[in-house]
């Protein structure tokens, strides 16, 4: 066997080679196609592991301090504004703290099932007094920017002849309320003892009648969860019954009610100011489309 024969490298012109190189060096950084060199352990290419954690985490914590500015926010709007049921308990108060600042009171109150108030029992001259006195005014009158405030239109709300100062027609909320409890208050004793049967209120068609009173329960069950009290009620124990039953005495913080009811007197328009009869040029928003038998349940 003959020995392995080797020939003689060529020698390498260190001078030639080192501009080869940069020549190359420099078709890679301009995009050429020339670079064939394995840049897998390029120390840029170690980093971009690391580079993609702390992108990562650098997005959670914008997310994170994102979601934490809009519960401020929630809660500057909540504190600021109170509007609708944003804040159930606190309820809307629209009006202009110049015009109506509103007052609290801590009022112990005991609605139990035994305990006396001038707005419970039979029918008598006292009871409907107390009644119509917190019912009224049913309607009050409110500026232009009270309407702005809560978004309704400018345009299509009823608005009081220019004479009574062109203010808007409105009605507040405990008003509704306080009303829908009064009429189902009557209904109850007219369907228990026939009391009642002469109230104006009836005079309408039945069907008018169910409708309505159906809306006020749901206006007032509505209006119960979006309050949601969570004032607790205790039980306690009855010895002559033997049973527990809920005990209706508690202390509330409420508002200053007589202050209310003072300044929505104030606002009263005079009686031939406000109408629910549609005048001439009255402008009617569009998308409130006609309901069929609508006139005939209402008696019209």
């Amino acid at each position: 066997m003959s020995p392995t024969q080797y020939s003689k490298v060529p020698s390498i012109d260190s001078d030639r080679t080192a501009a080869h190189d940069e020549a190359l060096l420099h078709a890679g950084e301009k995009g050429g196609s020339q670079h064939t060199l394995d840049d897998s352990h390029s120390p840029k290419r170690k980093y971009l592991p690391w580079i993609a954690h702390a992108i990562l985490l650098g997005l959670s914590v914008s997310a994170m301090l994102y979601s934490a500015s809009l519960r401020n926010e929630a809660a500057r709007i909540h504190e600021s504004n109170n509007f609708g049921c944003i804040d159930g308990v606190e309820g809307s108060n629209p009006w202009p703290k110049e015009e109506l600042q509103l007052e609290h009171a801590i009022i112990e109150y005991d609605s139990g099932l035994s305990e006396h108030s001038v707005w419970k029992g039979d029918p008598n001259e006292n009871l409907e007094n107390a009644w119509k006195n917190i019912i009224h005014p049913l309607v009050i009158k409110a500026p232009e920017s009270v309407i702005k405030k809560l978004n309704y239109s400018t345009e299509y709300s009823v608005r009081l002849p220019k004479e009574a100062g062109g203010d808007y027609m409105v009605s507040l909320g405990v008003t509704h309320q306080v009303h829908c409890l009064d009429m189902i208050r009557k209904a109850l004793y007219l369907y228990r003892d026939g009391a009642y049967a002469d109230d104006p209120m009836w005079d309408s068609p039945k069907d008018f009648i169910k409708d309505h009173l159906d809306h006020c329960i749901d206006s007032l069950r509505h209006w119960s969860m979006c309050t949601a009290d969570l004032n607790v009620i205790t039980y306690q124990w009855q010895p002559d019954l033997d049973i527990s039953l809920p005990y209706f005495r508690e202390t509330r913080r409420c508002r200053n009610w007589n202050k209310i009811h003072k300044w929505m007197l104030e606002r009263t328009p005079d009686e031939r100011q406000a109408t629910y009869k549609k005048f001439p040029g009255a402008p009617v928003d569009p998308s409130i489309t006609p309901k069929p038998g609508r006139k005939e349940r209402l008696g019209q």
